[in-house]
């Protein structure tokens, strides 16, 4: 056999190697000199003879999913959209954000002066002071809580090791006994006294983080609108004195329009600062009232956590003086029987 036919033979067995895998049985593969043209949704051509050649499902859906999207020269815009009113809420954010720091800054170097109102400032100063004081309440509260549980530990392990040395110990069975059951007794009395605690700390604790926490934040916000009418009213004060230095030849029409404008927004300004001033003496009244509610009620169910404590502690330690008086006498009467 000449080397042309093996190269034929070898191209033959390569190309039924590749056809098992890549087409289906029933489809004959086209060889050297024959032509095979096939869409992807059409019926195949083979030698002039219509051949339908079924396609995998799962091929064709991960073609699809790999094909790359059609696009279109056409770019939509959505008309609800209106990028010039975006724009110039942008501009006005930019410029508003640009005079409070610049006012900021000249406060911080003495440069300028502050809008000030004498009440409200004193209740904002009164209020961060009481919020202080109530804070540390709470926080020793919480560390009284934490040595109670620590003491509720001890008696625990008092009682449990009072009650295992009575059933080894015969002869101070009894008083060990008695020990641990006294142990047990102030245990329950504690546990009760914490429970209590815990309830009206937690009800101080929202009083000081959460009611104290949203009235701070109408404060922020009284106190960004009194930075923003101190910016407005420096920036107008410049642009007036910068017009009266020019001449009235020198003066366009655009320096007339920007004053105009700084003053309409600074009336905005105005009126936001008097709003939110009004919003922080409100809710201020509101808070003092709530605040003494919720105090006076909270330190009544203090004083009465504490009171039954000691009263229930009282009477178990009666019964004990009474038992120990009993041990007492009894013993007082063998040593006298033994004599």
């Amino acid at each position: 056999m000449s080397e042309s036919d093996n190269n034929t033979d070898n191209s033959t067995v390569s190309v039924e190697d590749e056809s098992t895998n890549r087409y289906p049985k029933n489809v004959t593969v086209p060889q050297n000199d024959e032509k095979f043209e096939a869409g992807p949704n059409s019926p195949k051509h083979l030698n002039g003879e219509m051949v339908d050649i079924p396609v995998d499902e799962d091929v064709k859906s991960k073609d699809d999913a790999t094909s790359a999207p059609e696009l279109s020269g056409n770019i939509t815009v959505n008309k609800n959209i209106d990028l010039s009113e975006r724009m110039k809420n942008f501009k006005s954010w930019g410029f508003n954000t640009f005079m409070r720091t610049k006012q900021k800054v000249k406060e911080k170097l003495n440069r300028t002066s502050k809008t000030l109102d004498a009440n409200v400032e004193d209740r904002i100063d009164m209020l961060r002071v009481q919020k202080n004081q109530y804070s540390l309440m709470v926080a020793n509260n919480n560390r009284t809580i934490e040595q109670l549980r620590q003491f509720t530990l001890i008696h625990q392990c008092t009682a449990r090791m009072n009650s295992e040395l009575s059933q080894t110990e015969r002869t101070l069975s009894e008083s060990l006994l008695f020990q641990s059951q006294t142990e047990v007794g102030a245990l329950t009395h504690i546990k009760d006294l914490i429970n209590k605690l815990v309830c009206s700390n937690e009800t101080l604790d929202t009083l000081v983080n959460k009611t104290y926490g949203d009235l701070y934040l109408t404060i922020q916000s009284y106190e960004t609108a009194r930075v923003e009418l101190d910016a407005y009213k420096t920036e107008t004060t410049r642009l007036e004195n910068q017009l009266q230095l020019k001449n009235e030849s020198k003066t366009s029409a655009n320096d007339h329009l920007k004053l105009q404008e700084i003053q309409e927004n600074l009336e905005q300004k105005r009126l936001r600062y008097e709003s939110i001033k009004d919003t922080v003496l409100t809710k201020i009244d509101l808070l003092e009232d709530h605040k003494n509610r919720v105090i006076e009620r909270e330190m009544l169910n203090y004083r009465h956590a504490w009171f039954n404590y000691y009263s229930q502690c009282a009477d178990l330690f009666s019964d004990t003086k009474w038992q120990f008086q009993g041990s007492l006498s009894k013993s007082e009467d063998e040593e006298s029987c033994d004599k």
